[in-house]
Order: C-alpha cells, then structure tokens, then sequence
C-alpha cells in the first residue's frame, strides 16, 4: 500500500471525541474506533506486520500466525558495513591494486570507493594507491582483517 493512500485517508478523519487530557483508554476512543474502521489502515498494519516478518504464511494449514515471541528474542546476526566489507576486500586483493580495480570488484563507483576510504580507519589513498592510514603496521591490518571477515563467514 502506498503511504499516500494511508495518509489521504487518515487526514480526512471527522471530529471526534477523545480530549488529549482524559486517561487514554484504547477501547473508549472513537478516535482508535474510527481509525481500526478504515479498510486503508487495517491493509497497513498487515503489510507492516508482514513485511517486519511478525506473521507468516502456513502454506499446510493456508493460515497466517505470529512468528512468536521466541524467535523474535533471537538476536539478527551482525552485518558487515560496507566499509568492513570494502576493507576486506582490500586485503585480500596484492597490495598493488588501485581504487579502479576495487570499484569493479565491488560494483561500485570510484567515487563511491573514494567517500568509503575517506571514512576508513584502516585505508586510504595517496599518490592514487590504496595505502594504509598512518599508524597501520601491514601484516597486522592485512591477516587481522581477513581472519575478522572468515570468522564472521562474510563472503568475499
């Protein structure tokens, strides 16, 4: 559902009784009445649910159910930024390889590479090399981030 759609309809709500001040009670508001009332939000909150994946379709039952509270107490497993993953893939390729080349490997624009490095801790480029920053001892760098991105199963 568009947001549009949600919001045409939600802005066209009448007056109704429910006075900021008064304790909130979800059953007596004619504003939540009204609001659970329209096709447009019901359709809302569904897809919101769906897409969070909070439900899921049962294809064996042809019913929908929560995911339960278990599986949403399971912690996602960490992502590699893209300057992680841009680092690893530095250190993987021979140290003379240029940002061009890191680009293609990545998918991505030279620029893109270029605002990456500049928010790298780890590279950057002199002289039109990746090089690394100041303070950097190469082994180190290189073997700790290739044994960081094996560890955590990133594909390269």
């Amino acid at each position: 559902m568009k947001h549009t759609t949600l919001n045409a309809c939600i802005a066209n709500m009448p007056q109704l009784s429910h006075k900021p001040e008064d304790p909130f009670d979800i059953h007596g508001s004619e504003v939540v009445s009204w609001l659970i009332s329209q096709d447009a939000v019901l359709q809302w909150i569904f897809d919101t649910a769906k897409a969070r994946g909070l439900i899921v379709f049962d294809p064996a039952s042809q019913k929908w159910h929560g995911i339960g509270e278990a599986k949403l107490l399971v912690p996602k497993p960490a992502r590699m930024s893209e300057i992680q993953k841009m680092e690893s893939v530095i250190a993987s390729q021979p140290p003379d390889t240029g940002p061009h080349r890191i680009a293609e490997i990545l998918g991505v624009s030279f620029r893109t590479v270029r605002r990456r490095l500049d928010r790298s801790r780890v590279f950057c480029i002199k002289n039109s090399r990746i090089r690394l920053r100041d303070g950097q001892k190469d082994t180190d760098t290189t073997a700790c981030l290739l044994s960081e991105t094996t560890s955590q199963g990133f594909d390269l």
